[in-house]
């Protein structure tokens, strides 16, 4: 199913809508519509009024989009319609809300590694006490720098932490990698 751009001009349309649950769709093609309309006018103002509904969603969609950040599309969308969090997958509402779920799953998974590592290679005796915990302080700065993916009012502190984080982290992987390197 295309959008009512197409459905109005008769051209290709550049989106589709795809349905992710079962769904009834009533199908009427344009020229069937209009020969309704002319049959029965006072369903021509019903189209209208459903028209202009299409036009007003649209632009509050284009509007949030544009001046709310994700963190408050997803409070709307939650206050709006509780429900789709509860049914629709992740990847679909973090396309909705205009974030990359991949680039926020990346930085978590690399900081919980590092942890991981943080916690489990000195017990094997080779690492150190200030291994572990430069380890440990990495990961999770690096975990919380992910904030600032998520457009809030401290994106440009999440911003300073992620490159912080990022760097100390390099020079963590580093140091460790010479370290192992010496030994051998």
């Amino acid at each position: 199913m295309g959008g009512y751009q197409s459905f109005l001009t008769g051209q290709p349309s550049i989106q589709y809508i795809d349905a992710l649950e079962d769904t009834e769709l009533f199908v009427m093609p344009r020229a069937d519509l209009q020969a309704f309309y002319n049959e029965q006018p006072v369903f021509e103002r019903f189209g209208r009024l459903i028209a202009e509904n299409v036009v007003i969603g649209s632009q509050h969609r284009t509007a949030s989009l544009l001046f709310d950040t994700p963190e408050e599309r997803y409070l709307k969308l939650i206050a709006e319609r509780p429900k789709v969090v509860e049914r629709i997958p992740l990847h679909h509402i973090a396309s909705y809300l205009g974030i990359h779920i991949g680039e926020h799953l990346g930085f978590l998974a690399m900081g919980s590694w590092t942890i991981c590592l943080a916690l489990l290679l000195p017990k094997c005796g080779h690492f150190s006490r200030w291994f572990a915990t430069t380890g440990l302080l990495t990961g999770l700065l690096i975990i919380i720098s992910v904030g600032e993916h998520f457009g809030t009012s401290l994106s440009a502190l999440f911003g300073l932490l992620n490159f912080g984080a990022n760097t100390l982290w390099t020079i963590w992987l580093l140091t460790q990698t010479i370290r192992i390197g010496q030994k051998r």
